[in-house]
Order: structure tokens, then C-alpha cells, then sequence
């Protein structure tokens, strides 16, 4: 068995996956107040639902830009407000229901072989989430 039916198999989500999930799900732990918060605030315009943003410093060196662009605190935000709104807007639950609709939520975004990246051969990147909500 390759790589994918291993997983399909095991009913375990790429590492890639994995480390996306983790990182919305600390973002969104970051807004209900659960862990400190590493300078994520919400977006101003709440009527698309709760999105959030970073402000960093602003720099026209390509390899700073490179390292911060590669950083949990540039990458989570981005996964966080890709989700559809009615995860986005979840609050005042516990972590389990969060993660419990959460999960629901990727095990109906196809991952595998068929999905991949043709050039990489890689999970495309969750960003993509957004436009795979439709299988909801």
C-alpha cells in the first residue's frame, strides 16, 4: 500500500494536514482566550463572521520576508480565516466540540492521490479550504 491508502487505512490525515489542523485549532484557542495570545486580533469587519489578522513589521529583505512568511504566526491566521463561517464563528464551546466539528469538516475535503498537487505530488495546501467548502 502507498502512502494514501495507508492512511485512508489507518483513518489518519496527512502530516501535512496534521500540522494545519493543529495550527487552526491553537488560532482558534487564541480567540476564546484558551492560550496566550502571540499578537492575533480580530479582523475589524465582523459581518464576513470572526476572522483575525497579525500585524508584523514591514521589510523589503526577500529572505526576512521568506522566514515570516513560513511562521506559525503568518500561516495560522491565513488557516483560520480560509474555514468555512460556521467554524469561524464558533465560540464559547469546549475545545473537544470545536475539534470534533472540525474534523467532520476535513474528512469531507478529499486528500487523496487523485488531489494531489500534479507538479509536488504533495496534500495541497489547506489554505484551499475555502473553496472546498462546498463539500459541506
Amino acid at each position: 500500500m502507498n502512502y494514501w491508502e495507508r492512511l485512508k487505512h489507518l483513518k489518519l490525515f496527512s502530516l501535512q494536514r496534521r500540522r494545519e489542523r493543529y495550527q487552526t485549532i491553537y488560532t482558534w484557542r487564541t480567540l476564546e482566550g484558551l492560550v496566550p495570545n502571540i499578537g492575533i486580533q480580530l479582523g475589524p469587519n465582523q459581518t464576513r463572521g470572526r476572522t483575525c489578522y497579525i500585524e508584523g513589521p514591514k521589510t523589503n529583505f526577500l529572505r526576512m520576508k521568506t522566514l515570516r512568511a513560513n511562521t506559525f504566526s503568518k500561516t495560522g491566521h491565513k488557516l483560520f480565516n480560509s474555514l468555512p463561517l460556521y467554524l469561524r464563528n464558533m465560540s464559547a464551546c469546549s475545545v473537544d466540540v470545536f475539534k470534533r466539528h472540525f474534523d467532520n469538516f476535513l474528512q469531507k475535503i478529499l486528500y487523496q492521490t487523485h488531489t494531489l498537487c500534479p507538479r509536488t505530488r504533495r496534500d495541497p495546501t489547506t489554505i484551499s479550504w475555502s473553496t472546498a467548502s462546498h463539500y459541506t
